[in-house]
């Protein structure tokens, strides 16, 4: 996995001075590391992040870096592209797709989800941010309106308990991802992602009252018998 820097703006919120897991970013009480998958995707994750965003402990793009193959992050610039991004998308060794809302395209073509299995080398670009910045990226990047989209359409809340959502539908970062990975077929991934995913929200939110979840929950159980597995 990788990941570029080139600006960001530091964390000052509320919250700013608990001590967190250099890690996993959660307050250190409630460390989520020895629950960490490392899952298998034949599909690569480019996060074309909003400023504001890359340094906040609640962003759930970190814990695709954490546990996936390929997942690169880059900063977003208002004025210029970023160029690390433009190269990779016109690299022969990717399928680039953005994921992105399909009523709100500038001329974009789109994918049926149930294509995403048939497609080699798939990259998919994600606008990290929040609703409103992620339209503005959009908006603003004319060369994101070139790439193939493909629209996730979920009939589920979000379960994303850190942040609350501008309108009923929004999905976290990583809650995209999961649905993703099992639209590719990559079942237990998606599952294991899921229950990370639960995990980082249980604990952030026992971590902000300074002590660890009081019980370990089925989603706990399973990513420490996938770990057991892996070791053997």
């Amino acid at each position: 996995m990788t990941n570029t820097a080139t600006h960001s703006r530091p964390f000052r919120a509320r919250g700013a001075y608990i001590q967190r897991c250099p890690q996993c970013r959660v307050p250190t009480v409630a460390c989520i590391c020895a629950f960490t998958p490392a899952l298998d995707s034949k599909a690569a994750f480019w996060l074309l992040m909003h400023p504001y965003e890359r340094h906040k402990p609640t962003n759930t793009g970190q814990l695709l870096v954490d546990t996936l193959p390929d997942v690169t992050m880059f900063d977003w610039f208002r004025t210029t592209p970023n160029t690390d991004l433009l190269s990779r998308m016109h690299s022969e060794c990717y399928t680039p797709i953005l994921v992105f809302p399909d009523d709100m395209l500038m001329g974009n073509s789109v994918i049926s989800e149930t294509r995403l299995q048939d497609i080699v080398n798939p990259a998919f670009v994600l606008l990290d941010g929040t609703w409103q910045q992620a339209r503005k990226i959009y908006r603003k990047s004319s060369y994101l309106h070139q790439l193939p989209v493909v629209s996730i359409r979920s009939h589920q809340l979000s379960g994303y308990q850190l942040r609350r959502a501008q309108n009923q539908g929004n999905l976290a970062t990583a809650e995209v991802v999961i649905h993703l990975l099992a639209a590719m077929g990559e079942v237990q991934s998606a599952q294991l992602l899921a229950d990370y995913f639960h995990v980082f929200n249980q604990c952030y939110i026992a971590g902000r009252n300074n002590h660890a979840p009081k019980i370990q929950t089925p989603e706990m159980e399973r990513l420490l018998a996938a770990k057991s597995v892996v070791s053997i």
